[in-house]
């Protein structure tokens, strides 16, 4: 097997949650490298995670940009009431399907409970 590139393995390093710093002294790189490296590591790695999600928005992706495009313009503390509505939107969906488990699970002790 043929030895990894410097490269592979500062993004290896990078992966495993080393500092820059180490990968720096580990492999004897110029600080503007590694960063540059580093770089390009989270391009890589954000593109893997909007590829994991692609297919749940593909649908909708021109209204997520809408909605990125309105977020992105607003200043943080409107930024962050934004958040607060969708944590309590969650919040609540989550809220409305426990209670709609809980009724489908009465509904099946009603039944139980009428055969006997």
């Amino acid at each position: 097997m043929s030895e990894k590139s410097v490269r592979s393995k500062a993004f290896q390093m990078i992966k495993d949650k080393k500092s820059l710093v180490d990968v720096l002294i580990e492999l004897d790189l110029p600080a503007s490298e590694v960063e540059n490296m580093y770089a390009d590591y989270l391009k890589l790695d954000h593109r893997e995670i909007i590829t994991l999600y692609y297919n749940e928005i593909k649908d909708c992706f021109p209204d997520f940009l809408k909605y990125y495009k309105i977020v992105k313009a607003i200043n943080d503390h409107q930024r962050n009431k934004i958040r607060s509505i969708i944590d309590n939107d969650y919040i609540i969906s989550k809220q409305e399907r426990r209670q709609h488990e809980q009724d489908l699970e009465n509904e099946r002790s009603l039944k139980f409970k009428i055969k006997f």
